[in-house]
Formats: structure tokens, C-alpha cells, sequence
């Protein structure tokens, strides 16, 4: 600043220096403004492509998961008085799932089987079987398969919960027929139903003749063939009524399935 006749005179150059630097402010107050709404814009996008990315894996996951299916049937086999575990995985995807493992265990833990495998292609099934020497007492089996997910790589399980039915417990033999003094309980079935409840093999008839006793217990079943052999009328004798009536229920219940 300069004095002319006791007046003040702002130099020139600082006054352009006092515009640059509230220009300059304007400037960096705008860029920040640009700048936070860039940065604002970034992490909406980035958010909405994380959240794309999730929803997109777990349908993947979903879609996998849903296509493989697994199954499992018991068959017994009277010669060895054993029963035989059939159990499968079926790849219904278009793409291979690698790294699988595969596990089959009883109601109390006691793990039967244990296998991994490295893949499984699209539309392969994958059979296993396996003898169990006795199976009265096991209540159901877990048949569980995981494997990484094709996305997160975090591991997925597919698991089938399959419950021993009480027929499939019992071994029924064929004794001559006699006068039966107990009370029978009567139900009509189909002839596929009294197959998987006497568990009779491909080949195997039905003995119409005899009486079908269950070893160990005091059950017996009749047999009677009626309506041109569309329906087979059972009669289960025995003083056990609790295990008589269990396998009624059994017998209804398997012709719903």
C-alpha cells in the first residue's frame, strides 16, 4: 500500500493477487464438490455391482444345489440276512461340479461311508451300495454331498434324510399256515406295495399259500390275492400290537408314496 495526500492506494498487483487466490478457492471448493460427487457416484455404482454380484452367485448356487439330486433305497438281501444301502448322485446341471464329498451316516452319527471325487460331468450319475449287517435299530441314514460354490468358492451341502421303515427292519419268513387265534388287522394294497413291505426281489413271488412270519417277532401276515390281482388284501396277525399297528400305518403310508 502506497499514501498519496493522506489517502490509501492498493497496490495493483496485490489486489490481483487477492482475486487469483479467491478464484483459486472457488476452484478447489467446486472440484471438491465434482470430485465428492464422483466419489459418491462411484461407491452407489460399486455397491449396486457388489450387490449384483452376490445376488448373481447365490442364484448360481441355488441353481446347482437344485440340480443335484440325490437318492436313497435300502434292499435286503435274505440270503446273507444283511441289507443293502443304494444311494446316488445325479448331476442335472449343464456344468461339472468338482470336488465333491460324500457322506452317509446313521441317526447316530456313525459314519458308514466317506468319498470324495473329483468331479462329477453334467447329466452323470454316480452310484454307490454298501452291506449294513444290521439295521433294527437305526431309526434313519443322512446321505449329504458337498462341494465348493462355482462363485464365492464357499462350500455347499445337499443332503437327503432317508427313514428306516419298521418292514424294512424285519426279515420275513414263510411258515405253513395255521389257525391264527389273535385278532388281525386288514388293509388293501397294491401288489408293488406288498413287494417293498416283504422286500421280495425282481425274481421273487408271492407265496399266497403260506404265512409270513417276521424272525424275532410275534408277527405274521396273510396274503390273499382279490380283483383280478390288482389289490392284495394283507391281514396281520401277532400279540405285539404296538409293532402291528406300526406296520399298518407303514403299509398306508406306503401307498400314498
Amino acid at each position: 500500500m502506497t499514501k498519496r495526500d493522506g489517502e490509501s492506494i492498493v497496490d495493483e498487483p496485490a489486489a490481483k493477487k487477492v482475486d487469483a487466490i479467491g478464484g483459486l478457492k472457488e476452484c478447489v471448493t467446486a472440484l471438491e464438490g465434482s470430485l465428492g460427487t464422483v466419489c459418491s457416484r462411484m461407491s452407489q455404482s460399486l455397491e449396486q455391482s457388489v450387490s449384483m454380484m452376490k445376488n448373481m452367485n447365490s442364484m448360481m448356487e441355488e441353481y446347482v444345489k437344485s440340480s443335484l439330486k440325490l437318492a436313497l433305497d435300502f434292499e435286503l438281501d435274505r440270503a446273507l440276512s444283511t441289507t443293502k444301502i443304494l444311494f446316488s448322485v445325479h448331476n442335472a446341471c449343464r456344468l461339472p461340479i468338482p470336488n465333491l464329498s460324500l457322506s452317509l451316516c446313521r441317526d447316530d452319527k456313525t459314519q458308514e461311508f466317506n468319498e470324495t471325487r473329483q468331479q462329477i460331468e453334467p447329466n452323470e450319475t454316480y452310484r454307490q451300495s454298501l452291506q449294513i449287517d444290521d439295521i433294527s435299530t437305526v431309526q434313519y441314514f443322512d446321505f449329504s454331498v458337498s462341494f465348493p460354490s462355482p462363485g464365492s468358492g464357499a462350500t455347499l451341502t445337499v443332503s437327503r434324510r432317508c427313514k428306516v421303515l419298521k418292514c424294512q427292519q424285519l426279515i420275513f419268513e414263510t411258515v405253513e399256515k395255521k389257525e391264527m387265534a389273535s385278532e388281525a388287522t386288514s388293509i388293501q394294497v397294491p401288489p408293488s406295495v406288498v413287494r417293498t413291505f416283504l422286500s421280495l426281489g425282481e425274481l421273487e413271488g408271492l407265496d399266497t399259500s403260506k404265512l409270513y412270519k417276521a424272525q424275532h417277532h410275534d408277527i405274521f401276515g396273510e396274503f390273499h390275492i382279490v380283483q383280478d390281482i390288482n389289490v392284495v388284501r394283507v391281514e396281520l396277525y401277532g400279540k405285539d400290537e404296538s409293532l402291528r399297528t406300526e406296520l399298518e400305518i407303514e403299509l398306508q403310508n406306503l401307498c400314498s408314496c
